[in-house]
């Protein structure tokens, strides 16, 4: 499987990982920042364990009515900022800090801003993946058919 690696700045192919997965219920006809709460208090109960290697991080979204596709692209982007909010803590990492985002990590499914921040902070872990799933939709931070090999 693929993960970030945020020390070594590419994406790294690990095979011994652990998993992390939690279940979300949620009822689209909240407001965002409802959403948001509710999205931020899963992503903290997914960090209380810090972990030694590679994380695979799962979250199921069990929504209370039939979602479409622009719902659940809504409903990544909440929890996509949850994660990150959950995931950087405070300090900067000891090295330079980066000004852009390297090539290497462009490939992964997300805001440059919010990779950036996670790349230049300290963060839970260093070594990660994000998949979001709901219903028939699957979501990935990082997957296989974007990334060049050998990177």
């Amino acid at each position: 499987m693929l993960f970030i690696d945020l020390k070594k700045l590419k994406i790294e192919k690990e095979f011994r990982y652990e998993q992390f997965a939690i279940e979300v219920p949620v009822d689209i006809t909240n407001a965002a920042a409802k959403i948001k709460a509710q999205a931020k208090e899963a992503c903290k109960k997914l960090f209380k364990n810090k972990p030694a290697i590679a994380t695979q991080y799962h979250i199921e979204i069990l929504p209370q009515q039939k979602i479409t596709e622009d719902d659940f692209i809504s409903l990544v982007n909440i929890f996509v900022i949850a994660f990150f909010e959950n995931l950087i803590t405070t300090g900067g990492r000891p090295r330079e800090r980066r000004l852009d985002v390297p090539e290497q990590l462009s490939c992964a499914h997300i805001s440059m801003g919010l990779l950036k921040r996670a790349i230049n902070t300290k963060t839970v872990t260093d070594v990660f993946n994000l998949t979001i799933n709901c219903n028939n939709y699957c979501y990935m931070l990082v997957d296989t058919k974007e990334t060049k090999e050998n990177e």
